[in-house]
């Protein structure tokens, strides 16, 4: 195999500092490179900052289209753009900010838990084995991932990924600080994760929206052209959606595709969240 005992006996360990930026008056510490997802989330967030996002209904028009455009130019930067924090540098933003403003407004493998306490501290873990293995490394107790073989994560295929570099992953869990309240979530779902992420953390700060409805509230999804859209948002809306992107899809109902946002909120008072429907997620408040 490609993995031998010495690659398991050399693995270290790296702590990281988060990905820390603001949002209107959040702040937000994200997963930092080299995963991709954090910084992915915080392009998308800088893209909007200047967008009056919550100045209409939520599922309105101006709110799903400016969304997907940011969405859209968030896939292109990805494409075009630095795989570190040089994409989150002023021009390169304003150079797809420009972009959106210039439209016209018209499974499986991965778990996350969002852990919260009275005294303040808060944590959120996401972890993937991808589709999995089924087999685990004999006396390691370590479960088999096919990461390698994904090719969002390693395009140029098997036997091709250069030995000594950390994989990337779209995983994202997220800290934000807001009007007093302490929110911890994440989510799988592999692509769709990150802007499962960012609609859950719009829905919080620019909604208003209580945590619950935050994350189960309909949900869209932008990559490569193509849009996904959950059921349950006002049908003049889709019908303006589908115009813009004649690619679509219309899902019968909630479904995995769009991850799973298990996020908790704690206001100083009390602890409030959601397990997300779509992937089978609970909340268990504990006295």
């Amino acid at each position: 195999g490609q993995v031998r005992a010495t690659d398991l006996g050399g693995y270290r360990t790296v702590i990281r500092q988060p990905l820390g930026r603001h949002y209107r008056d959040a702040r937000l510490l994200l997963n930092p490179p080299p995963s991709s997802g954090g910084l992915l989330i915080a392009f998308a967030l800088a893209l909007l900052e200047q967008e009056d996002l919550g100045g209409g209904p939520f599922g309105g028009t101006g709110h799903l289209i400016t969304l997907a455009r940011a969405m859209e130019q968030t896939g292109l930067a990805r494409d075009t753009g630095p795989a570190d924090e040089g994409l989150l540098r002023d021009d390169w933003v304003d150079r797809h900010r420009r972009a959106l403003q210039g439209r016209p407004i018209s499974s499986r493998g991965t778990t996350h838990i969002s852990v919260s306490d009275a005294a303040g501290n808060a944590a959120a873990l996401t972890l993937s084995t991808g589709e999995g293995g089924g087999q685990l490394l004999p006396g390691t107790g370590i479960l088999l991932n096919h990461l390698l073989g994904e090719e969002d994560l390693n395009p140029d295929g098997f036997h091709r990924w250069r030995e000594d570099i950390r994989v990337s992953s779209m995983m994202a869990p997220a800290l934000a600080e807001h009007g007093g309240r302490l929110i911890a979530l994440g989510s799988g779902g592999s692509n769709r994760l990150r802007t499962a992420i960012l609609q859950t953390l719009c829905n919080l700060i620019d909604f208003q929206l209580p945590p619950e409805r935050a994350v189960e509230a309909p949900r869209i999804h932008l990559e490569r052209g193509k849009l996904s859209i959950e059921p349950g948002l006002p049908p003049d809306t889709v019908r303006r959606l589908v115009d813009h992107w004649p690619n679509h899809q219309i899902w019968d109902d909630l479904n995995l595709f769009f991850g799973g946002a298990h996020t908790v909120v704690y206001d100083g008072r009390e602890f409030t969240g959601a397990g997300d429907p779509r992937r089978g997620g609970v909340l268990r408040i504990v006295a």
